[in-house]
């Protein structure tokens, strides 16, 4: 029967002279008798009655250069035939690539509930298992033909690739996710548990694929379906054995990926999730569920013991981020169930209310927030100075966010042309960022760099008779002052070039020296005499003018330094030849004639 089937595929079925129903039946018979299972010889011995009394109506002489008929393609597949491969005289690799190109495209062309066709298996089992598992192997797009079945959910083809062609469970292709455009380097079972291919996950773990494989980031594959919410598939590899305590490379875990869900945590904290487990920002499980406004996933973790006074490195702790975020109905509940003074209530209601106003424009939150400590019928302005007040009180003037909401409430003023209150409003964020970190801190740079851009704009404006206000002196000379004020000597700079080797007694074109320069009043500093000093500094060597820094240090009345202290009789030798100017060229050793000179 297969070859009067092989030779009825040659023949078009629209050539056949035969009634169309004829044509239907032979061709649907023809299709099934392809998917037919074996067991299944009723259904196969129509099909060749049928064949038999088709055959005598048509000429069986189809021409060898005829291109295949729709029945050759349904029966022997996409697949050259034995000649044509013959004369091209394709060699081994080739007619392995050409088989795994054959597998990459129908894997990834198949639909959901789809097995490989009949001819590819057949083709691919044909091979020895070495050769079947280096064509499974192979990668194309930076994915392998398993790792496309798992991300698709084909289940069939899964199960085909690892148990009959011994694909690698464990090697890893490229995922993309969709959300932020982002790459990762991940092995299929990771990639099938982020697709929420649970069926798949089954197989694969059956198979051992390793449940505590991390992908380019340190994720497992649990900790990223709990991120995606697949409870089904975080039970599957917790049953077996999977680490739900193990964190990413950013220290974020399991618990905290999942707080979206209230479910999901339970399950994870009655398998022994670690529910105060801190990532690299300090951040716990409750500061992530209280920053997405999940009040059942908080009170769940509050239930099972998370410590709602743990700060983060910012300093917040959980009624602190409730205020920062505006969860107003977790913030009512830590205030109802925790022991918070009055006094730190009646700070945080202020600073809620700030949040309402600068975050979300809410003015009747704030009015309701704020009813004990602000006027409702003040001025917007003042209320929104007022909120910056309270910011600064409450967190600190140094706080991220105060000096945040500080920069943004001036960004405002411009926006509507109140250019003076943006300048007060910058400069004192400038002096905060100055105070916090330092004149080269990126933050501070920024925020010097747009303070001065923003007096060119006003001075130019101004200039042109578009906007009436004037930069005023007094606020360059300000900002001069502040930008400048911490350019001074340093002690442990000095100290630092000291342990580096560099010489305490190097002369400048005025043949001065580091101590020269210290002595003078303005830049009198006690520890940098003293370090310059107990490092050998000389106290007596002379400039052009004849000036030694003993001299220049009896001018302070500050200054505390006994000279005695700190000369050497060889110093005090080459003072008695300097100043009887005593013949010495040519009588004493090279190394001391540039010594007595300078004294």
């Amino acid at each position: 029967m297969f070859g009067l089937l092989k030779t009825l595929s040659d023949v078009n079925v629209e050539e056949i002279n035969l009634g169309l129903s004829e044509r239907m039946l032979l061709t649907y018979l023809l299709t099934a008798h392809s998917l037919l299972p074996n067991s299944q010889r009723l259904a196969k011995e129509l099909l060749r009655f049928y064949l038999l009394s088709v055959a005598k109506k048509i000429k069986l002489s189809p021409s060898k250069n005829k291109p295949r008929s729709l029945l050759s393609k349904m029966w022997l597949g996409n697949s050259a035939s034995p000649s044509s491969s013959n004369a091209k005289g394709d060699t081994g690799i080739t007619q392995k690539e050409a088989l795994f190109a054959d597998l990459y495209q129908e894997v990834k062309c198949a639909a959901p509930s789809a097995q490989l066709s009949y001819s590819l298996r057949s083709r691919i089992e044909r091979c020895d298992k070495s050769t079947r598992r280096e064509i499974t192997s192979k990668v194309k797009d930076g994915t392998s033909p398993l790792f496309i079945a798992c991300k698709k959910g084909n289940v069939e083809i899964v199960e085909y690739l690892v148990t009959t062609c011994s694909a690698d469970i464990e090697q890893k292709g490229v995922y993309e996710v969709q959300d932020d455009n982002s790459v990762h380097k991940v092995t299929p079972l990771w990639c099938a548990a982020v697709a929420g291919k649970v069926k798949v996950v089954e197989v694969l773990v059956n198979h051992g694929a390793n449940v505590n494989c991390e992908s380019d980031t340190g994720s497992t594959p649990v900790r990223s379906a709990c991120f995606m919410t697949h409870l089904e598939i975080v039970k599957i590899l917790v049953l077996n054995n999977a680490d739900i305590q193990k964190p990413n490379y950013n220290g974020g875990t399991c618990l905290i990926n999942s707080v979206q869900s209230v479910e999901l945590c339970e399950f994870l904290l009655k398998h022994g999730a670690d529910v105060n487990a801190q990532d690299i920002q300090c951040k716990t499980a409750l500061h992530y569920a209280i920053q997405e406004h999940r009040s059942a996933t908080t009170k769940l973790l509050l239930q099972y013991g998370a410590i709602p006074f743990l700060k983060s490195r910012y300093g917040d702790d959980a009624l602190q981020t409730a205020c920062l975020k505006g969860a107003w109905e977790i913030f009512d509940y830590l205030v109802d169930h925790l022991p918070y003074s009055p006094e730190r209530v009646a700070n945080c209601f202020e600073l809620l209310g700030s949040t309402f106003l600068d975050e979300h424009h809410d003015s009747q939150k704030t009015i309701q927030y704020w009813k004990a400590a602000c006027d409702i019928r003040e001025k917007f302005d003042a209320m929104r100075m007022q909120s910056l007040l309270i910011c600064e009180r409450v967190l600190g003037s140094l706080h991220k966010d105060t000096i945040y909401r500080i920069i943004y409430r001036g960004a405002a003023y411009a926006d509507s042309l109140q250019y003076q209150y943006c300048i007060d409003l910058w400069k004192y964020a400038l002096e905060l960022r100055i105070t916090k970190d330092s004149i080269l801190f990126f933050d501070t740079c920024y925020t010097a760099q747009a303070l001065v851009k923003l007096l060119l704009d006003v001075h130019e404006k101004n200039s042109q008779g578009i906007i009436p206000t004037q930069v005023r002196l007094k606020d360059v000379v300000s900002i001069i002052e502040l930008l400048i004020k911490d350019v001074a000597l340093s002690s442990e700079v000095l100290k630092i070039l000291v342990e580096c080797g560099a010489n305490v007694n190097a002369m400048n074109s005025t043949a001065s020296t580091p101590l020269h320069i210290a002595a003078v009043p303005q830049n009198y500093r006690t520890k940098i005499i003293e370090l310059l000093l107990k490092n050998g500094a000389h106290i007596d060597i002379r400039d052009f003018y004849g000036v030694t820094p003993c001299r220049l240090l009896k001018d302070i009345g500050s200054c505390l330094v006994n000279p005695l202290k700190y000369t050497t009789l060889k110093c005090l030798a080459a003072q008695v030849i300097s100043r009887h100017n005593l013949p010495f060229q040519r009588q004493v050793p090279a190394a001391l004639e540039a010594f007595i000179d300078a004294h």
